[in-house]
């Protein structure tokens, strides 16, 4: 009778500890996807026209067992010059921590990558690409990256500077 109890006593503690870890992880993910959440999921692009600029391929999701909910803003083919679409990508953790990167890709080997940046929009590191062409690129498309930051800004009431 005595392991019977002794035995019960372990399932309910383990019990109260999976409720109460698990209700700390889950409620900063509920209460970030109230703010962020847009609609979409990971694989899906929805067009956005955001006041005043062209229009932009929006996507965001995230998981509660994912810890981080992402987000991205792209330009169309046609909005970027020479066919570069340029993306803004945001992951937000379930604690609050941001982190950013920027992304070109024409589609071929000739140029391209991904740096990541902090807020103020300066490169720490390439994530892909040379870091030397990551900043002429950076320079190259300054009003797009630009015309991003407003767009994610706007749309998640970010606080992102621009270059």
């Amino acid at each position: 009778m005595g392991s019977l109890v002794r035995s019960h006593k372990i399932i309910f503690c383990i019990i109260i500890l999976i409720l109460v870890l698990g209700t700390a992880f889950l409620i900063p993910n509920i209460s970030m996807k109230k703010h962020y959440v847009d609609v979409v999921s990971y694989d899906e692009g929805k067009k956005y026209h955001y006041e005043g600029y062209d229009d932009y391929y929006i996507t965001s999701g995230g998981g509660i067992l994912s810890g981080y909910y992402s987000m991205s803003v792209e330009t169309e083919e046609a909005a970027s010059p020479d066919g570069v679409i340029i993306g803004l990508k945001i992951w937000i953790s379930c604690f609050g921590k941001k982190e950013y990167a920027v992304s070109f890709d024409d589609y071929s080997d000739n140029s391209g990558g991904m740096a990541y940046v902090n807020e103020n929009m300066d490169i720490i590191e390439a994530g892909s690409g040379d870091f030397k062409d990551l900043e002429h690129l950076f320079e190259e498309y300054k009003n797009e990256i630009n015309k991003l930051v407003d767009v994610a800004n706007g749309k998640w009431q970010l606080e992102i500077h621009k270059l």
